[in-house]
């Protein structure tokens, strides 16, 4: 590696005799240049070449124009995912950032000022940020959701052809065509252009699609002194042309580089632990507008065109009829998710009649639900926060909701005090699951003819969180459960050793909890004060442990409920992956009626995006064997590939990020052998999928799940 970069070193200042040599023999096949061979030699110098630059700072120039062509109701419903200001087709944007670069891909983005039309942060931090600043050397790009054509098995995803070869300020330059060998939003296509015998890239030009985006990306790298092998210049084309909306938008950033530390023969300081806080980080306590043109004429490196002059112009009259449009925002609200900031304050709302909102299953139906968040930071870093939901499940006609509140009061150690109001499906007590396991007995006895939804559950959950070491958070509180009987509706005739439970008083449990989760090895960084966990190589073990208690606040139940799980997410490659979940639990040492209501194995009445947890998810199993059993053994595996089956439809494969393949396994004593299989597909905007159950090793039931992505 030293060699290689002392290689570097060397050849800049031969770089005019090195560019001028020509090709060698070995680069050329039948006369012409082989481009693998080019490739191979670029990937090669790539990992010394990222090593050269050990860090720098710099200031960014950022400039957006946005034009909208064509728009319907969907874009005036939904303005903030299309990134368009209702009062204007025309937009502008101007940002200026001090970045803070540490190799190895390390980056933090602080936000100096913001001007033009649309103020919107989210703009900045999920366009702008991630497509203007992307290392060409690195192997994935763009928040690593795309493959970049350097890395080490590059071959394997993309096919390189020589296109030119030209001189330019006397520089030989080699410009290299890349075609993805399958259609997948994970790939690019475009050329780059290499720079023969130092091996480096002089520009970039690539295109894909990200999201409901297309883009195209241009980026020239400095090929001596302080810029050398750095972003200069970047343009930036994003397109979206979705359900009869047409938008473009335009990008430049131009880099200012005020220290750039090159390689030093000495060892570098080794990053220790797993703090990951300078990787790529966009700072801001508040929107820092300035909108005095002295400022932005003293400090645009890029000058404004008499058009986009003209955009601020009209900016300034829009400005000043901000009331005549608070009607429309009030509409907004109402019909698509409303988020604001004020102050250190947060709000979200789902919208009031949010079609993204709705989702189906063969199990539950529709389903339709609303979320509100409110979040207040102090200025110690601390946070309040409360965020209710509610959602209504057709098919059974029910609804749920879930009331928490919780104070962060320790950020530094993700000390949180929580409190959790809510109603869980319908249950019976034990008796009726001992009734069950000795009717199930019987060949004749049909589990499905029981109508077993005789207790109304609500519950009250006081829990506190508090980190002890990295990776190890305790979990200690107390769970409040209320069973109240209801009425059985069913016209049948109940077997006789049921009869006598449908009329049953009312259930309290009071059960002390404690449990504690423990990821060994685990990555964090920190926003402000604040720790977040961001990922491990290791499985995720975890364990609860509560004692149902009577005699206390009226509760009559007393019994014992443990449970533990493991849980991993197991890369193969930059794309694929595996997951697996395994659990078990048990209620035991019960002196009285209790609710087998586990933690960690229950039905989920809200659907889950497509990147939650894959634990105790069975989509088919109905919620009555929830309550069967005093115990149980579950198992989930998925195998998640951006090209499986669908890669061979060459007009739907570029649409879907992933599809999936699921296996789950459940062991109850009611129910010894269930097993549950499925497929599915997912983007940004939707996941959808097909699953099959089987029970006692027979086919049992078929269904489909659909929920949009888009909400989330």
């Amino acid at each position: 590696m030293r060699y290689r970069i002392l290689f570097i070193i060397l050849a800049l200042f031969c770089l005019p005799v090195c560019a001028n040599e020509g090709i060698q023999d070995k680069y050329l096949v039948n006369d012409s240049i082989d481009a693998d061979a080019i490739m191979r030699e670029v990937i090669q110098h790539a990992e010394s070449q990222e090593e050269y630059v050990n860090g720098y700072d710099a200031q960014i120039y950022v400039k957006r124009v946005g034009q909208v062509l064509k728009k319907n109701i969907l874009a005036q419903l939904s303005p903030d995912f299309f990134f368009i200001n209702q009062k204007s087709d025309k937009a502008i944007t101007e940002a200026i950032a001090k970045v803070h670069y540490q190799a190895p891909n390390h980056y933090s983005h602080e936000i100096k000022a913001i001007s033009g039309n649309i103020r919107n942060i989210q703009e900045v931090e999920e366009r702008a940020m991630r497509f203007l600043n992307f290392n060409i050397y690195n192997p994935t790009s763009f928040n690593n959701d795309v493959l970049m054509p350097v890395s080490r098995n590059a071959f394997r995803y993309y096919r390189f052809s020589f296109l030119s070869e030209k001189d330019t300020l006397g520089v030989k330059v080699i410009t290299i065509k890349i075609e993805p060998r399958i259609n997948n939003q994970r790939l690019i296509e475009g050329t780059i252009s290499v720079i023969p015998g130092l091996w480096i890239v002089s520009n970039a030009d690539v295109s894909g699609k990200w999201n409901f985006f297309d883009f195209r990306v241009s980026t020239d790298y400095g090929i001596s002194g302080k810029e050398f092998l750095l972003p200069t210049q970047t343009d930036l084309f994003f397109t979206i042309n979705l359900l009869g909306n047409h938008i473009e938008n335009y990008y430049v950033s131009k880099t200012e580089y005020t220290n750039v530390n090159k390689y030093d023969e000495k060892p570098r300081r080794i990053r220790s632990g797993y703090d990951l806080t300078d990787y790529f980080n966009i700072s801001l306590d508040a929107l820092p507008v300035i909108k005095d043109s002295v400022f932005w004429s003293e400090n645009r490196p890029v000058p404004l065109t008499p058009s986009e002059e003209l955009i601020y112009e009209k900016t300034r009259l829009i400005d000043s009829l901000d009331l005549k449009n608070s009607t429309w925002n009030l509409t907004k609200s109402i019909v698509s998710s409303k988020e604001f900031d004020f102050m250190n304050s947060d709000f979200r709302y789902s919208g009031l009649i949010n079609p993204l909102k709705l989702a189906y299953s063969d199990l539950d139906g529709l389903v339709y639900w609303q979320q509100l968040k409110l979040h207040h930071r102090f200025r110690s870093e601390q946070a309040i926060t409360f965020e209710p939901d509610i959602g209504f499940v057709f098919r059974r006609k029910e609804v749920f909701f879930n009331i928490p509140v919780s104070w962060l009061y320790q950020p530094q150690r993700m000390g949180e005090i929580s409190l959790s109001l809510g109603n869980h499906n319908n249950a019976y007590n034990s008796k009726v699951i001992d009734a069950i396991n000795g009717a199930l007995k019987d060949s004749t006895f049909n589990f499905d003819d029981l109508n077993l939804e005789y207790y109304k559950h609500y519950y009250l959950s006081l829990r506190n969180n508090y980190e002890l070491f990295n990776g190890f958070l305790l979990n200690v509180g107390v769970d409040y459960h209320l069973y109240q009987p209801v009425s059985n509706t069913s016209k049948r005739k109940e077997p006789k050793e049921l009869e006598a439970l449908i009329a049953g008083e009312d259930y309290v449990s009071f059960a002390p909890v404690i449990g504690f989760t423990y990821t060994p090895h685990q990555y964090y960084k920190f926003v402000g004060k604040r720790k977040r966990y961001v990922g491990s190589r290791f499985p995720t073990f975890s364990a609860e442990y509560a004692r149902g208690t009577s005699n206390i606040l009226n509760s009559n139940s007393n019994y014992e409920r443990i449970e533990a799980d493991v849980q991993q997410l197991i890369p193969l490659d930059l794309f694929r992956s595996i997951r697996y979940y395994a659990g078990c639990g048990i209620f035991t040492n019960a002196k009285s009626v209790y609710f087998a209501d586990f933690s960690k194995f229950s039905k989920r009445n809200f659907p889950s995006s497509w990147d939650d947890r894959i634990g105790g998810v069975f989509h088919l199993l109905d919620s009555k064997w929830y309550n069967a059993s005093n115990s149980y053994v579950q198992a989930h595996f998925m195998f998640e590939s951006p090209y499986m089956l669908l890669h061979f439809i060459r007009g739907i494969s570029k649409e879907i990020l992933r599809e999936r393949i699921y296996i789950g396994q459940l062991y109850l004593p009611a129910l010894p052998y269930y097993t549950e299989v499925g497929y599915a597909i997912g983007n940004h905007i939707f996941s959808a999928g097909v699953f099959s159950g089987f029970e006692r090793g027979r086919y049992d039931s078929f269904g489909v799940r659909f929920n949009f992505e888009l909400g989330n």
